[in-house]
């Protein structure tokens, strides 16, 4: 994390924004390179604070969500 972290005060770490800011871009990028193929995109959201955002990108987009409990193993353990 340390690419990130603009500095330390009272042993709270202060995040970097331009560089926060750049990641959304990269990642603003991958999922609209992702979804202009036709590829699926899982929106996952359980917090409480959340979970209308995440139903609501979900709908715009046409999306599957996730905003209740994530059962583990669901996407990894495969049969």
């Amino acid at each position: 994390m340390a690419p990130y972290i603009y500095g330390r005060r009272n042993l709270i770490h202060i995040m970097d924004l331009r560089e926060t800011l750049r990641g959304l871009l990269r990642a603003q990028n991958f999922l609209y390179h992702v979804s202009a193929e036709g590829s699926q995109i899982l929106w996952c959201g359980t917090k409480r604070q959340v979970k209308g955002v995440i139903h609501d990108a979900g709908q715009r987009t046409g999306m599957p969500v996730v905003t209740e409990r994530w059962i583990g193993g669901t996407l990894t353990t495969s049969r």
